[in-house]
């Protein structure tokens, strides 16, 4: 499995969440620093994150609301939010929430020490104790 498309949301040293896709196939999923490593995990040599699965056409969706500010650069995507004026932040983020909402439980977790292009990751899947 490799990435197709991601596009980063978030950044410090290297994307903290955003959508990614893996191959062609449409599997596409939310990205985002695991929440039980907080922000250190941003100091570990492999950078931890959690993937919930997203609907195939977000990827799609997310592109035609950034395409008309920038050119998609591919395989990551980081988006300048810094260069975007407050009216179209204003406008965008509620759309780009909608999105992340649609975001279903944790189903794997990914770990990188390439936070930048993930040209080199592990995944693994999360398995939810069952309740009784």
């Amino acid at each position: 499995m490799a990435i197709y498309r991601a596009i980063a949301l978030g950044f410090y040293d290297g994307a903290t969440d955003g959508i990614m896709q893996f191959d062609t196939n449409g599997t596409v999923y939310h990205f985002e620093l695991d929440p039980k490593d907080g922000d250190s995990g941003l100091l570990f040599p492999e950078r931890p994150f959690v993937l919930r699965p997203l609907p195939s056409d977000v990827l799609d969706r997310l592109i035609a609301l950034f395409a008309p500010h920038e050119a998609p650069r591919w395989p990551v995507w980081f988006l300048r939010w810094q260069e975007l004026d407050v009216g179209t932040r204003n406008v965008l983020d509620p759309k780009i929430e909608a999105i992340l909402a649609e975001a279903g439980p944790v189903t794997f977790r990914l770990t990188t020490s390439d936070p930048w292009t993930f040209s080199a990751f592990s995944i693994r899947r999360v398995h939810e104790p069952v309740s009784a």
